[in-house]
């Protein structure tokens, strides 16, 4: 895998940073974007440049941060032109599923980006298991429940939006969301996510899906409103007593959820038929 700008003066600081801050056993990336943006008008010309990385730390485990405790230590030593998704595993688990030939943690370690490795890590694939699991049925049957359970909550979520409820109407967009992101994982990446976060989640489909990216882009206040509005929609409409959403933001984020569906089914109906 190319990953020219993995070299920066910037990345090899904070990776060093972090490496004597929570000593990890490896950390690998296994995926990178970018982007890059120029304005021109007759009043201002600017450009910059985003940088996005997937990364995954293994752990020992005695002392395990979880994802979003990573990413916030990332975070605060990035500027704001650089974005992370952090899976975090112990290195117990990931030796035994490298052992197994689990599908994803031996992609990674096969095509990924090293970027630190303890001589004690002992983090050897298993190429003779390098096979189709014997458990596909199954696993289809599991992704396959997932995709119809965001179906129907994405029904209910609509019905609920037209009866002016909208409030629940958008606590099961984000259910309809999460689990759809959930199914396309299992399906296309092998690995079942443990986050509810469904930033990290629409990163982790981004991986393979770049589009997903652009239906919630958060270029501008508004767009970031109306994504945190999604995104928080699970704990704030169980827990703040005087929560209120505008009608408007319930059906603009029902048609976002909509052309997400249809990016991520796309995609599944297209490997299923090869």
């Amino acid at each position: 895998m190319n990953l020219p700008h993995l070299k920066t003066i910037e990345l090899r600081s904070v990776i060093s940073d972090l490496v004597k801050e929570i000593t990890p056993k490896a950390i690998v990336c296994f995926g990178y974007a970018s982007r890059a943006i120029e304005h021109i008008s007759c009043f201002q010309v600017f450009s910059s440049e985003h940088h996005h990385y997937d990364l995954l730390f293994v752990q020992s485990s005695t002392t395990l941060y979880r994802d979003h405790e990573i990413v916030d230590l990332i975070t605060n030593r990035f500027s704001s032109d650089i974005s992370v998704n952090v899976l975090s595993h112990s290195v117990n688990s990931v030796r035994l599923a490298l052992k197994e030939g689990d599908p994803f943690f031996s992609k990674i370690f096969n095509e990924g980006k090293i970027l630190h490795c303890e001589q004690d890590a002992q983090l050897n694939i298993n190429e003779r298991n390098q096979t189709q699991s014997n458990d596909e049925p199954k696993q289809r049957k599991d992704y396959e429940r997932s995709f119809a359970l965001s179906e129907s909550f994405l029904e209910l979520a609509s019905e609920a939006l037209g009866g002016n409820r909208h409030d629940i109407g958008l606590f099961l967009l984000h259910q309809s969301i999460e689990q759809l992101c959930i199914a396309s994982i299992k399906a296309h990446l092998k690995y079942r996510p443990t986050t509810h976060n469904i930033l990290r989640l629409i990163s982790l489909v981004s991986c393979y899906i770049p589009a997903v990216k652009d239906v919630f882009p958060c270029n501008t206040t508004d767009e970031k409103e109306l994504f945190e509005f999604l995104k928080n929609a699970y704990s704030d409409v169980r827990y703040k007593s005087c929560y209120r959403v505008p009608p408007h933001i319930g059906f603009s984020l029902l048609v976002r959820v909509t052309e997400f569906k249809t990016l991520v089914e796309s995609r599944y109906k297209l490997n299923s038929s090869v």
